[in-house]
């Protein structure tokens, strides 16, 4: 069937929705990091403000602190940008700073009642530092307004305008976020036990079920950003932009968290394939209807939460660390956060697409 008109999106009333969505969700990232796991919680047995004041911790090392910072960088900016224009821009920084601070103290908080977690006053410091530093990298952009219309003005030719578009990106830049982890194969969210990276180095049979993780995955994603950007785009050129940014990416993080011999494991032979059939679905799927599309991204996601959990046992945490090869902390956090996003994608796209199926529906019944 034929690609009928997409839906016609009305003008973008806030320039930087989409940067306090991205917040938001960085935030919701942050307190997973920070709060997991979220089982056999405790009371502290001390006052909970006593880490404030406390002695600053006997070994300090420079890999923690810029960790630290680092994470709340991304924070600081996305808060600084997110901000109205007409806010004078030392107000932006400190309000940005503040709310890092705040974001900071209540995740220290929250820790002590965390099995294994200690609150520190060094990661308040430092996680505020790192917040206030991002808000002081955006004020250089936030200063030159003729820079933010060029952004924004690619932002609107590039991709439909509207708060269901914003969401769509923050969808897309998450996908991005949990295939950072480079234990997981390209485009899928699991690694299963019965295809432990060091092991796949030798000979073994097919995983079918990575295969079509791949598949589903792939397809999903496309078929996400085939919603938010317009037909006069080349979307089929676009989604192949992301899928090799995103291995660029995994090439990235690999040659600097895994070993020698694993840095290549993600680009196994199922996952390649699974990528290129995936690619090619899209490309027939973006010819039909946006109604038919949003079907099609739904029996995606579905598929790829079946493929993840019905078949194979994912493989544990111990076997997935001993691919790695990183000696500066938060190597649990890293490796827990991304597999978590990975995984909690393909529910939270599947509730995209059932949105946007029932605002074509309310659409259809207003319109006749």
């Amino acid at each position: 069937m034929c690609d009928g008109s997409d839906e016609v999106q009305t003008p973008t009333l806030r320039p930087f929705r989409l940067s306090l969505y991205a917040a938001l969700a960085y935030t919701l990232l942050i307190a997973y990091a920070s709060l997991a796991p979220f089982t056999g919680w405790r009371a502290p047995g001390r006052p909970l403000l006593d880490f404030v004041l406390a002695p600053w911790p006997r070994y300090v090392t420079r890999g923690d602190v810029l960790i630290n910072m680092a994470a709340y960088l991304p924070f600081g900016f996305l808060i600084a940008v997110s901000l109205p224009r007409r806010l004078p821009k030392p107000a932006a920084v400190i309000i940005a700073s503040l709310l890092g601070v705040a974001l900071s103290f209540s995740m220290e908080l929250g820790q002590q009642f965390v099995p294994g977690r200690i609150a520190s006053n060094l990661d308040l410091l430092t996680n505020g530092a790192g917040a206030f530093l991002g808000a002081a990298l955006a004020v250089p952009l936030l200063n030159r307004p003729a820079t933010l219309s060029t952004l924004t003005g690619l932002r609107d030719d590039w991709f439909h305008t509207g708060r269901a578009a914003d969401a769509g990106l923050v969808l897309v830049a998450l996908f991005f976020f949990g295939q950072a982890n480079p234990s997981l194969p390209w485009m899928t969210s699991r690694v299963f036990e019965a295809a432990v990276p060091l092991e796949r180095l030798h000979a073994q049979a097919f995983s079918f079920t990575e295969w079509g993780l791949a598949i589903a995955n792939t397809l999903a994603l496309c078929i996400l950003i085939s919603l938010v950007v317009p037909r006069s785009r080349p979307r089929l050129w676009l989604c192949t932009v992301v899928l090799v940014a995103i291995g660029l990416g995994k090439l990235l993080s690999a040659h600097l968290l895994l070993k020698s011999e694993a840095v290549f494991q993600w680009l196994n032979v199922e996952a390649s394939l699974g990528v290129a059939y995936g690619l090619a679905f899209a490309h027939l799927a973006f010819r039909l209807r946006r109604a038919f599309r949003v079907w099609v991204g739904m029996a995606s996601t579905a598929a790829s939460l079946v493929l993840a959990y019905a078949f194979e046992h994912a493989a544990a945490t111990s076997t997935v660390l001993r691919l790695f090869d990183w000696r500066y902390g938060h190597l649990l956090n890293f490796n827990g956060i991304t597999r978590f996003v990975a995984e909690l994608w393909p529910v939270l796209a599947a509730a995209y697409f059932a949105l946007a199926w029932l605002q074509l529906r309310k659409k259809k019944a207003t319109t006749g």
